[in-house]
């Protein structure tokens, strides 16, 4: 939320006027919390990202925030994308992304300088994943996998927490990146 309001002051526009896109749907979900949090401008919709970006046909956004399907290309294209976007963007992805050959390659760059290089924020818990029912046919059908991931709730649907993640930063620009500090603790 912090560094959704600081894009907005930057930009020059209340935060509740941000243009949000996260180009990667599953249930809408996203849209509702973010707009709980203050932020109803969010461009969610079940569309091909990749469609969008062969078209150059991509929506209106401030900021593009997003959880991508972690199997290969989505993280290399999405964070291609992103490097060349010049906007900022935030992608919460498994901790071992930064360790793939492609990671500084799709950003462009060998290591960047202290102001080009993306940054990170990690959760002080590790973040636990709610797969919507219906979504996961490995894990609703009772197989091998099913009986290694955590729990269901009728709300929420299957918990699955397989690996570490936490949020890659970039496209902040130097006068943006001033202005963000670690938290105090």
């Amino acid at each position: 939320v912090s560094l959704l309001r600081l894009v907005a002051r930057k930009r020059g526009v209340p935060p509740e006027e941000l243009r949000i896109w996260d180009p990667y749907y599953c249930n809408g979900a996203v849209a509702r919390h973010l707009a709980a949090l203050g932020f109803p401008h969010v461009h969610n919709a079940n569309e091909d990202f990749y469609a969008r970006l062969d078209s150059g046909d991509l929506p209106e956004h401030d900021v593009l925030l997003t959880n991508p399907p972690y199997t290969h290309p989505h993280p290399e294209r999405l964070l291609a994308h992103c490097a060349a976007s010049g906007t900022p963007w935030l992608a919460l992805m498994p901790n071992w992304v930064y360790t793939k050959d492609y990671y500084w390659a799709a950003l462009g760059r060998s290591h960047g300088t202290a102001d080009t290089q993306p940054f990170y924020i990690a959760p002080r818990k590790r973040y636990n994943y709610w797969t919507p029912r219906g979504r996961r046919s490995d894990l609703t059908s009772g197989g091998a996998k099913a009986k290694t991931h955590g729990h269901t709730n009728a709300a929420l649907g299957i918990r699955t927490s397989p690996f570490v993640s936490f949020w890659y930063c970039g496209g902040f620009g130097p006068a943006l990146r001033k202005r963000v500090t670690p938290p105090e603790g």
